[in-house]
């Protein structure tokens, strides 16, 4: 390779690392794209070099093929090549390959426009361009209703086969088809969409709506006041979507054979039913069994109700959004404490939502922490310092895990939580757990270096938090400095450090914490936020000078501040 070729695969590669790190998000240089192309200007040897170009097509995805001499894109060994990569386009294609079937198939069109059916007059290989395309949306294939093939039947046919969006292949054929009730019966059982685009004056056409509505009730919407007043059709395509119900005027809504179809195949629609329904005890149960989020949209005095309440905890599913909340605040209210007991024995995630009242309640605290470690943080203040709390949650814990093998893996030791989610585990339960197993520390002193510790409030709970300076009982305490730059995390969430006084494992007393951009390490990166002041609990509190930018004057500098258990009261330029 002469020195020409090497200095422009190298500009090329410079290139691609460039535009890597402008795609990057957290790059410095994020967004900040090189203003031209290395071949833009290439000389004329270089553009018809094939076996460089070749090579080049590995760096940028063949980017550099629309720069390429004429008699390269007119080459088809050197275009299907290109083509195996993400680069040309039609247009970028020499003139002689245009309307070559082999690259044309290669190619994976998008805009079939451009050439037409005029070029490709066999249908059958029209078929394989259009099976191999990029674009299975038919919505834009107007070209067929041009380029000679709108009035073929067996064509259309072939298509919907093939088609992810057959009702549009309908669309565009000709009206002949649109006529054809043979034609639309098969593009209807591809897919019932098609109706819309039959000629709504064909003979039998009732007969293809209930067709249509029968496999697919949504289809009604589209259909026009007609068939939406018509009761037999709504019913028909209650059967498959409930959400005919939005489409349908009040009268019909308020029909009770109507909304029971309609709210049984969906439970979401309550929230558009009539208040009758709402109230109406025996349906709104069955639809609890259904759908136990339709809660929301019932009945007040049914939310109070013993039975409606023992339907939702029977009945709901935790993990799939916090619709929980609802019922919890009415079973709060209606304070039946057997109820609350048996939710709580079904699932203590009903814990979380619990009024107050319940949250300071031992016997209750006592069930969900025996059932889950992880709710301990949701106990009142006061219970999360009673031993019998405390103890109960540190054995739910210690006693282990069942595992993807369905075996128990203990957790012997305070240690264990490196392998675990250590911010799952409240800061009291820890704490008391690793006396616990470690009571030998509880009034040891010492001096740690680079020593993992539990991250609490300035770092993410996520992160892995190294200390190194004064320790009291296993919890830094003193002065000491901690740093998150190790973590996996600390590229998206910020590498941070906290360099000051400490009490109890959390930053108390006179502090500076750092925050740094992403990918600028401590201790000399580029800084994104800076406090320096007094910390109260692990937060900021007081008094205490921050870089802060601010839009009054758009500028980044030291301000005085002042804040309250974390959050920003006052600052002052």
């Amino acid at each position: 390779m002469n020195k020409l070729q090497v200095k422009y695969l190298n500009l090329l590669q410079e290139y691609s690392n460039e535009v890597s790190e402008a795609n990057y998000p957290y790059s410095e240089k994020s967004g900040q794209y090189p203003e031209k192309h290395p071949f833009e200007n290439a000389p004329a040897e270089i553009l018809d070099d094939e076996e460089l170009m070749l090579e080049c097509f590995e760096y940028d995805y063949a980017e550099c093929f629309k720069f390429c001499s004429y008699r390269l894109r007119n080459k088809k060994d050197f275009v299907m090549e290109a083509l195996k990569y993400a680069g040309p386009e039609y247009d970028q294609i020499g003139e002689n390959l245009k309307n070559d079937f082999d690259v044309l198939k290669s190619l994976k069109i998008s805009d079939f426009s451009k050439f037409g059916y005029d070029n490709i007059k066999d249908e059958k290989k029209l078929l394989q361009l259009i099976n191999k395309s990029n674009c299975k949306d038919y919505t834009n294939y107007h070209w067929l209703s041009v380029y000679g093939v709108s009035k073929k039947k067996n064509f259309f046919l072939k298509l919907i086969d093939d088609s992810y969006n057959a009702e549009f292949c309908l669309k565009w054929a000709d009206n002949s088809l649109k006529n054809d009730f043979n034609f639309i019966s098969k593009c209807i059982a591809k897919n019932a969409k098609s109706i819309k685009f039959a000629n709504k004056n064909i003979n039998k056409f009732e007969k293809l709506v209930l067709k249509a509505i029968k496999k697919d009730g949504e289809i009604l919407k589209s259909l026009g006041s007609k068939f939406l007043n018509n009761k037999k059709v709504i019913l028909l395509a209650a059967q498959t979507n409930g959400e005919v119900f939005k489409y349908i005027n009040k009268s019909l809504r308020n029909d009770k054979q109507i909304a029971f179809k309609c709210l049984l195949k969906d439970p979401q629609m309550l929230r558009l039913a009539n208040k009758k329904f709402k109230a109406n005890k025996n349906l709104i149960l069955k639809l609890i069994k259904k759908d136990f989020k339709c809660f929301k949209y019932i009945d007040k005095k049914l939310k109070l109700d013993t039975q409606v309440l023992k339907a939702v905890i029977l009945n709901t599913s935790f993990g799939s959004g916090d619709e929980y909340k609802i019922p919890a605040k009415y079973m709060s209210k209606l304070g039946n404490r057997n109820l609350i007991i048996f939710a709580l024995k079904k699932s203590e995630w009903w814990f979380h939502d619990l009024s107050n009242k319940y949250k300071n309640d031992k016997e209750l605290a006592l069930i969900t922490v025996k059932k889950s470690d992880y709710q301990f943080q949701y106990v009142s203040e006061k219970l999360k310092k009673d031993k019998d709390i405390l103890e109960a949650a540190a054995q739910n814990f210690l006693n282990g895990s069942v595992t993807l093998k369905s075996k128990k893996v203990k957790k012997n030791n305070i240690n264990d939580l490196d392998n675990t989610s250590v911010g799952l585990l409240d800061r009291d339960l820890y704490w008391y757990i690793f006396y616990k197993v470690n009571s030998h520390m509880l009034n040891q002193k010492e001096y740690v270096e680079v020593k993992r510790i539990r991250s609490d409030i300035l770092f993410s709970d996520y992160d892995v938090v190294h200390y190194t300076g004064e320790m009291l009982g296993g919890r830094p305490h003193g002065k000491g400095y901690a740093t998150n730059e190790e973590s996996e995390w600390a590229d998206a969430a910020f590498p941070a450090t906290y360099d000051g006084q400490w009490l109890n494992g959390l930053p108390d007393g006179t502090g500076e914490f750092k925050q740094f951009k992403p990918n600028y390490y401590p201790p000399n990166g580029k800084v994104d936020g800076h406090y320096i002041g007094p910390f109260k609990n692990g937060e900021r509190n007081g008094k205490g000078k921050e870089l802060l930018y601010r839009v009054e004057d758009r500028k980044t500098k030291w301000r005085k501040v002042e804040y309250k258990k974390g959050k920003l009261i006052s600052y002052k330029n």
